[in-house]
């Protein structure tokens, strides 16, 4: 895990001074950014280090090892799995069950997610989608962007304060941007009624 500013809860000392050097809103959005990023990346790890000492994982990887040792096993005797259909059917009605599913999913159409790392995620897509199981829930636990409508009249104002302060509830607007946003929105509310994007009559024009 990376250090953390002891003053600024949550930032490193690199993000706290990129965040005391901003001189504009691109430059937090930047800030934000880079720590979001940071914050993901470090989830990401914890949840594999918590996978890795888990009870499932170990028996995962023991069912890997021995159905690959028993493919190969039986593959260089058939007569073995003639035997094994004959007299253990139970087991080996699991044992060919596996493996019909991981040939067909070897044929399957790949999962359509790009990897950070510009990896094609390898998994079989679900059918109908682009996405496979895994990232199809990622995708659904994904909060929505913050989105402001056009500041053109009082009532989109008034509509983008309402979503201002829902953002900061649900989550999905930080504070500190919620901050700048107040500021622009004030701005808005105040010049509002003193600005017109209706184009000049033409010289000329007159009525009828």
């Amino acid at each position: 895990m990376a250090y953390e500013h002891p003053m600024h809860p949550g930032f490193t000392e690199e993000e706290v001074r990129l965040w005391e050097s901003a001189k504009c809103s691109a430059d937090y959005d930047a800030v934000w950014k880079m720590r979001n990023e940071r914050w993901k990346r470090e989830a990401e790890e914890r949840r594999k280090v918590a996978w890795r000492r888990s009870e499932a994982a170990e028996m995962l990887s023991q069912l890997g090892q021995m159905y690959l040792a028993c493919k190969q096993y039986l593959d260089s005797q058939p007569v073995l799995e003639q035997t094994a259909g004959e007299i253990d059917p139970d087991n080996h009605r699991i044992y060919a069950q596996l493996r019909s599913n991981l040939e067909r999913a070897k044929l399957a159409p790949r999962c359509a997610h790009i990897k950070a790392s510009g990896e094609r995620c390898r998994a079989p897509k679900m059918r109908g989608r682009r996405f496979c199981n895994m990232h199809l829930a990622m995708q659904a636990g994904q909060k929505q962007a913050f989105e402001l409508p056009a500041l053109d009249d009082p009532n989109s104002v008034q509509l983008a304060i309402m979503r201002c302060a829902q953002g900061l509830v649900d989550g999905t607007l930080e504070t500190k941007r919620a901050s700048l946003l107040a500021y622009y929105l004030q701005l808005a509310s105040n010049n509002v009624g003193r600005v017109n994007f209706e184009p000049p009559d033409e010289e000329g024009e007159y009525d009828e």
